[in-house]
């Protein structure tokens, strides 16, 4: 998978951060919906909740609309979130680099990804213009949230 910079279109962060960080466009902003409408019934949630506001539902399973939206267009992955304000750092050697796609993250509303290609961090954003190179250190902002996303490969793909 290459960088793929989505811009941003609409209050669709969440949506253009899912196709930032797998490489390509995985489905439509019509799809995201249905899937958040859907995410919606599966919790519980009041209709059109997901889909109306930026939830980011950090909890590091596909019970998120990351996740989700992932396992609908099948692609298996497994997730690690760290909420704002944590009072530990993340710590690289916690972060299993292999099958590392990279993470979500979200400030201030906004969802954008990080992603890890060619041993390097790369900030993309849909609402800034390029693709912005970053050290490690940069997970270690308390006021950024992060869902680090693993892609899930069987056996027979990684041999």
């Amino acid at each position: 998978m290459s960088l793929f910079h989505q811009r941003q279109q609409g209050s669709y962060c969440r949506y253009h951060s899912i196709n930032n960080l797998l490489g390509r466009q995985i489905c439509t902003t019509i799809e995201f919906d249905k899937y958040c409408d859907e995410l919606d019934s599966k919790n519980n949630f009041t209709v059109k909740c997901s889909k109306n506001s930026q939830e980011f539902y950090n909890n590091g399973n596909d019970d998120n609309i990351f996740g989700y939206t992932m396992k609908k267009k099948g692609i298996n992955v497994r997730m690690t979130g760290y909420d704002f304000h944590r009072k530990l750092d993340i710590k690289l050697d916690d972060i299993d680099l292999e099958d590392l796609l990279g993470a979500f993250a979200m400030v201030n509303g906004h969802v954008y990804c990080v992603r890890y290609y060619n041993d390097i961090w790369h900030v993309i954003d849909s609402l800034n213009g390029r693709i912005v190179e970053v050290p490690f250190s940069y997970f270690n902002n308390k006021k950024i949230a992060f869902i680090f996303v693993w892609l899930e490969l069987d056996i027979l793909t990684k041999i």
